[in-house]
């Protein structure tokens, strides 16, 4: 039996070469953070009875449009946008982490 192709990671290759054709290294740093937000946004979805494909666009799409937003509203108060990036990025971590040791107690 063939194994089907890991679309997922052609999909990211053909991303960061296209980001990084267009735009050069600061493409690439646009494009990874893009999926570092929308990973832990991902996981935390994993347990929803959705399909792959809609927790993939449903994750990218909170993953570029809430988390940024959050992250900014942060830095508005504590005047450091990197530092609220991280703290963001790692609370989102946390709440998947959370979900998925609660789902697995309730099982």
């Amino acid at each position: 039996m063939l194994n089907k192709p890991p679309i997922p990671a052609i999909l990211a290759a053909l991303a960061l070469g296209l980001a990084f054709a267009l735009f050069g290294p600061s493409g690439i740093r646009s494009i990874l953070t893009l999926f570092l937000y929308a990973v832990p946004v991902y996981v935390i979805l994993l347990k929803s009875p959705l399909s792959q494909a809609e927790k993939a666009i449903y994750s990218l799409f909170i993953g570029i449009g809430i988390i940024p937003s959050f992250a900014y509203w942060l830095s508005l108060k504590y005047a450091s946008l990197s530092a609220a990036a991280a703290i963001v990025f790692f609370l989102l971590i946390g709440v998947g982490v959370f979900i998925n040791k609660r789902q697995h107690t309730a099982q």
